[in-house]
């Protein structure tokens, strides 16, 4: 087999299985061991959409987002601690100065998170409302203290206020299945208005009962054909199926599954109408049954690294164009989210990358999601927070600078060790270290790019850097110098307005020095 190689120029294709395994060992498996802000398409690396910054001085972290087309601009809300500011966006996002939204009789709390929604009116007469809740969860997702929500027009950003002060109070949130507005909270509470009118809990078909022994935490509307409008509602333990049914007993209350849990309030994210978030222990689905989402590649990476003092800064949204579903979390000793796994789902993979962001909104009204910075701006006195629009051109942009974005992918070890030094898995596998004599770059890419080449001796030896070679659009062929019993090759772009996708990237392998040891 040693000759074959050494006698025979054999070109192999640099093919990975999509994703970056944080779980397990690096040498077990042919995914990529490592990698930022890279996601994979058509089973190829490619680098990460940039983002342009929108304002430079809110109020934060910003604990909730929610866009709403009205008269060709996007009206935006951004929910904090210090209560609500405003922003009006054109289709290409550019933002007016941001106003103060209130609401009217809210006391701000650094430990205050948000629920948000809204409320069209069914009879085609009124306003559209936006009805926002602020809860306690950032302490304890359990805590029972009871909080107004607050409503007003969606027309104007200072109009949000309490109903009045007859309207009841609950500690977990507020939901809207069309014309009913849902609140919730402590002993498994879930009450609903009169049809259209946010401000009568006791009147018309009102209702109120109590589902479970333990706080309602979230709810969500689903699509309830002829028993709509319907919802999902996740207490700390349960979840629950709501569905209309009229007459007397109006809703009625259906356990999916009394064995669920939830990691936090707004950690949940419909896709396609298939609902997924994250458990105490392991991801979750609902799509029609309750279901464990397999991930052998980060769920030992999310759940040992999570700061759960934390865990309700946990937050999740999509990015449609790519098929992925993102989970923001507090890493390490972090108290605000800085890292984010990535389920992918045309990909059926999971990858991973550094990034502060505390709340956003996905792409609907706009083609780009919209999120906002985790970390204070100290370009600006006081310091204050950024918001974002993603997935915008390939750099960082802001109001003085457009800059690089860091993208890089390591493959998985490549060797004879392996008995096919590329592909993996063959037998038998052959002593021997191993020389790229030569890659043969397929990239869509702009900008200039590097390959870094790794080695080392064994499985659990430290990788050492033995050469960064760089390459363009126009290069043909890289000549390594190097040789290891294990090789690892990183990709990097790190230029300004550089982007890249990997093709079908080929190496040509060759038989090195024997090793005994």
């Amino acid at each position: 087999m040693a000759e074959q190689y050494q006698n025979e120029a054999t070109v192999q294709s640099l093919d990975m299985s999509p994703g970056i395994k944080r779980d397990g060992t690096p040498f077990d498996g042919r995914f990529a061991q490592d990698g930022i802000w890279c996601r994979w398409r058509n089973g190829r690396p490619k680098k990460m959409g940039g983002y342009r910054e929108i304002e430079n001085g809110l109020d934060g972290p910003v604990r909730a987002v929610l866009a709403y087309g009205l008269n060709q601009i996007v009206r935006t809300f951004l929910f904090s601690s210090e209560g609500v500011q405003g922003i009006d966006l054109d289709y290409n996002c550019i933002g007016s100065v941001p106003v103060d939204g209130g609401p009217t009789g809210f006391v701000p709390d650094d430990l205050l998170t948000w629920q948000v929604d809204t409320l069209f009116d069914a009879t085609g007469g009124g306003d559209t409302l936006i009805i926002a809740h602020a809860s306690k969860y950032l302490s304890d997702i359990a805590d029972q203290t009871d909080y107004p929500f607050y409503y007003g027009s969606i027309a104007d950003f200072n109009t949000l206020g309490i109903p009045n002060a007859s309207v009841e109070q609950v500690s977990g949130g507020i939901v809207v299945l069309h014309p009913y507005l849902f609140i919730y909270g402590n002993n498994g509470l879930i009450q609903n208005s009169a049809a259209n009118d946010v401000t009568d809990f006791v009147g018309g078909d009102s209702n109120s009962v109590n589902v479970s022994g333990t706080k309602i935490v979230r709810g969500y509307p689903i699509r309830g054909g002829g028993n709509a409008p319907a919802g999902l509602f996740w207490s700390l333990q349960e979840l629950i199926r709501v569905n209309f049914v009229g007459g007397t007993r109006k809703f009625t209350y259906d356990m999916i599954s009394s064995k669920s849990s939830i990691l936090s309030p707004n950690g949940i994210v419909e896709y396609d109408g298939v609902f997924y978030w994250a458990g105490i222990d392991r991801f979750l689905m609902y799509n029609g049954s309750v279901q464990e989402i397999p991930n052998q590649m980060n769920a030992d990476f999310f759940f040992d690294n999570l700061n759960i003092a934390q865990r309700c800064k946990i937050w999740s949204t999509s990015v449609t164009r790519w098929g992925e579903i993102w989970w923001f979390f507090c890493k390490g000793s972090a108290t605000e989210p800085n890292w984010a796994v990535v389920l992918n789902v045309r990909e059926k993979t999971w990858y991973d990358t550094p990034i502060t962001r505390s709340a956003g909104y996905f792409s609907q009204v706009l083609r780009f999601p919209l999120w906002a910075d985790s970390e204070t701006n100290t370009d600006v006195t006081p310091a204050a927070y950024r918001f974002w629009q993603h997935e915008f051109g390939t750099d960082k942009v802001t109001a003085e600078d457009q800059l690089a974005i860091d993208s890089y992918f390591d493959t998985c070890d490549l060797g004879f060790v392996n008995g096919d030094p590329i592909q993996g898995n063959a037998s038998p596998g052959m002593n021997y270290w191993t020389r790229i004599v030569r890659i043969e770059p397929d990239f869509r890419q702009t900008g200039e790019m590097t390959v870094e080449l790794f080695t080392k001796k064994f499985a659990n030896s430290e990788s050492q850097s033995q050469q960064t070679l760089s390459f363009t659009s126009d290069t043909e062929t890289i000549e390594p110098r190097v040789q290891g019993r294990l090789n690892k090759l990183r990709f990097r772009s790190n230029v300004a307005s550089g982007d890249y996708h990997m093709g079908k990237t080929l190496l040509i392998p060759e038989v090195g020095d024997p090793r005994a040891t």
